[in-house]
C-alpha cells in the first residue's frame, strides 16, 4: 500500500478487530467471512499475524 492514508486506515481497522474484548473465535469467524487466500484455524495466531502486519504499516 503506497498511500499513507490508506495504511493509517488499515492500521486503525486492525487495531479495532484485535482488541482484547474481541475473542479469538470472533476474530477467526470474521477472517473466514473474507475472501482471504490464507487460512487461520487458530484465532490467537491470526491476532498475532494481524498485529505484525499493523506494525509493518
Amino acid at each position: 500500500m503506497k498511500d499513507k492514508g490508506d495504511r493509517q486506515k488499515l492500521g486503525i481497522f486492525i487495531d479495532m478487530i484485535t482488541r482484547e474484548d474481541i475473542s479469538d473465535v470472533e476474530l477467526r469467524k470474521l477472517w473466514w467471512t473474507s475472501p482471504a487466500d490464507i487460512a487461520f484455524y487458530d484465532g490467537a495466531e491470526l491476532r498475532a499475524f494481524l498485529k505484525r502486519v499493523r506494525d509493518r504499516l
